[in-house]
């Protein structure tokens, strides 16, 4: 004959009134079930279809000046050509510092001298906008086109950026 201890007879009943008590629950429950997994989405700002596409203007501008902030970064910029938009001649811009980490994002912290395909968003507390894409300007040779050929063609065709839903309903 077996005996059971009053601790291994308090354990096992636990665990039926637990299974039970989770049989009933999932039985009754008839809301769908959520599951939520990572899904890569795509960056809003990794291609230069998708920036132009959410852009307000897009120009090729030589940064002349600069002033650092704590968190951004109040620049100068002398507009050689305008893609998209109206900036005047000599536009004041922001930036803040820097993409998210492990971000795809086209955007380049930008410096003084150095000449930049530059796309911005509105914001009017910062002058004529806010960066929303930077990559240095290059004219490209004949077997590749540079920067600014590629971002003529995305300003002619731009693409919104995929809608990302990392949230699927099962059920």
């Amino acid at each position: 004959m077996v005996t059971w201890s009053a601790q291994t007879l308090a354990a096992a009943s636990t665990v039926v009134m637990l299974g039970t008590a989770g049989w009933a629950a999932w039985e009754t429950y008839d809301a769908p079930l959520l599951a939520v997994w990572d899904r890569p989405c795509a960056d809003p700002r990794s291609r230069p279809e998708f920036v132009a596409h959410q852009a307000h203007d897009v120009v090729v501008a030589t940064v002349s000046a600069r002033a650092w902030y704590p968190d951004v970064q109040l620049l100068s910029l002398r507009v050689e050509e305008t893609l998209k938009g109206a900036l005047p001649a000599e536009a004041r811009v922001a930036q803040g510092l820097g993409p998210p980490p492990g971000s795809e994002s086209l955007v380049q912290i930008l410096e003084p001298g150095r000449r930049y395909v530059v796309s911005l968003v509105p914001a009017e507390e910062y002058g004529d906008g806010l960066v929303w894409g930077a990559v240095p300007a290059d004219a490209g040779s004949e077997a590749t086109p540079g920067t600014e050929e590629v971002w003529r063609e995305a300003v002619v065709h731009p693409e919104e950026p995929p809608v990302c839903d990392d949230v699927v309903v099962v059920g």
